[in-house]
C-alpha cells in the first residue's frame, strides 16, 4: 500500500507540473503497469486499454475539474500554451508525456537536463538511419514533441506480418552498421560477469551461463535503442517508426534483433519468433548483419548467441537495480532452461 502512496503522490506532482497543458474535465489514475492520468472519456481510454493491457476495477477516480478551470481560465488571459492533451504517463525516469489525441502529438518532459541532452544526442545520431516520430526538440523548454501515429499495434497483427517486421528490423540494422564498422569497439563478455562479481543471488544462473558463452569472444558493440521490441515500433504503410528511445546505450551488435524475439517469449510466453530464429527462418538476413560488422555468422551458434544476448540483458536488469530483482533472476532461470531445452 506504501509503494501505491508514493506512486499516486509522485503522479499528483507530475499532474499539477503540466496543468497547463492538460484539457479540462475529470481524470482517472491508473497505478500498476504503468503511472497513468487520463481523461474520463472514450479515446483516452481506448488508447490506456492498448497501452497496459490490464483490468481498470482498481483505477481511482479524481476530480480535478476546478483546479483544471484555474488553469484554463488564466491560459486564456493570455498564456500561450496552445497544446491540450487528455493523457499523462510518468516513466520510470521521471519523464512526463502528455498525448494529444485531437492533435496526434506527444509531448515529453524531461526531468534531468543531462537525460534530455543525451536523448537529443541520440536522435541527431540515429535520425539518420532509421525513422523517429521526433517532430520538434525544445532545449529552452527541455521538451520533445513528436507525431502520434495511429495504427494497429504490431503485436494485434498476423504471426506473418511480425516476422517480416523483424526482418525489416534487421534489414535496417545491417545499414546502420555498415555506417558504423570504423567506429566500432570490441568487448569480452567476461565483462558481464564481472559486473555480477559481488551480487550472489545470481550464482546459479551465472554457472549455467558460464558453460554455454565464450567469456573471451571479442564482440563489437554500438549505440544500440536498447529496448527494442514491437510496442515501440510502429508500422504506418511500409513505413516502420522506432519510438521510445530514451533507454539508448552501447550493446553487442544484435543486441536489438535478439530483444524483439526475447520480449514475445519473455513478457508473452510466445517462442514462435525464438523458433523461427533456431530454425534457421533468419539467417540470410543475419548473414548480412554479421558481414556487416566483418564477421561470418554461424548457423550452428544460434543458442550461443542468444546466451550472449541474455547475459548482456541481464546485466542491464541488475544495474536498474530493481526492488524484485531475485523474481526477475528467476524468471531468466526459466528462461533459460526453456530456451535451453529448444536449442538441443
Amino acid at each position: 500500500m506504501l509503494h501505491y502512496v508514493k506512486q499516486y503522490r509522485k503522479l499528483k506532482e507530475a499532474f499539477n507540473m503540466v496543468q497547463p497543458d492538460l484539457e479540462n474535465g475529470v481524470y482517472k489514475t491508473h497505478l500498476h503497469s504503468k503511472r497513468i492520468v487520463y481523461k474520463e472519456d472514450s479515446e483516452a481510454e481506448q488508447f490506456v486499454s492498448q497501452l497496459i493491457k490490464s483490468d481498470y476495477s482498481n483505477t481511482v477516480k479524481v476530480n480535478v475539474k476546478r483546479s483544471i478551470e484555474r488553469v484554463l481560465n488564466w491560459t486564456n488571459n493570455g498564456s500561450n500554451h496552445k497544446y491540450k492533451g487528455g493523457l499523462l504517463l510518468l516513466n520510470r525516469s521521471g519523464d512526463i508525456k502528455v498525448f494529444s489525441f485531437k492533435n496526434q502529438l506527444t509531448k515529453t518532459y524531461f526531468k534531468d537536463c543531462s537525460r534530455f541532452e543525451a536523448f537529443e544526442e541520440t536522435i541527431n545520431f540515429f535520425s539518420p538511419y532509421f525513422n523517429t516520430t521526433i517532430l520538434n526538440i525544445d532545449q529552452k523548454q527541455r521538451t520533445v514533441m513528436e507525431q502520434l501515429i495511429n495504427t494497429q499495434p504490431i503485436i494485434e497483427r498476423s504471426f506473418d506480418q511480425q516476422i517480416q517486421v523483424v526482418e525489416q528490423v534487421i534489414e535496417q540494422y545491417d545499414q546502420y552498421l555498415s555506417s558504423q564498422h570504423e567506429k566500432f569497439y570490441y568487448i569480452n563478455l567476461d565483462y558481464y560477469f564481472d559486473r555480477f562479481s559481488n551480487n550472489s543471488s545470481i550464482n546459479g544462473l551465472l554457472s549455467s551461463l558460464k558453460t554455454v558463452v565464450n567469456q573471451e569472444e571479442l564482440v563489437p558493440v554500438v549505440p544500440m535503442h536498447s529496448d527494442l521490441h514491437f510496442e515501440n515500433m510502429l508500422l504506418k504503410g511500409d513505413e516502420l517508426y522506432l519510438i521510445d528511445w530514451e533507454d539508448c546505450s552501447n550493446k553487442i551488435f544484435y543486441y536489438d534483433v535478439l530483444n524483439i524475439m526475447f520480449v514475445e517469449a519473455f513478457i508473452r510466453d510466445d517462442f514462435r519468433l525464438i523458433e523461427c530464429y533456431l530454425n534457421g527462418q533468419f539467417d540470410s538476413s543475419l548473414i548480412k548483419l554479421f558481414q556487416s560488422c566483418g564477421l561470418k555468422f554461424d548457423p550452428t551458434c544460434r543458442d550461443v548467441y542468444f546466451y550472449n544476448y541474455s547475459i548482456v540483458r541481464l546485466e542491464s536488469e541488475v544495474t536498474l537495480g530493481e526492488s524484485n530483482i531475485e523474481d526477475i533472476i528467476k524468471a531468466y532461470q526459466r528462461f533459460i532452461d526453456k530456451f535451453s531445452g529448444m536449442a538441443y
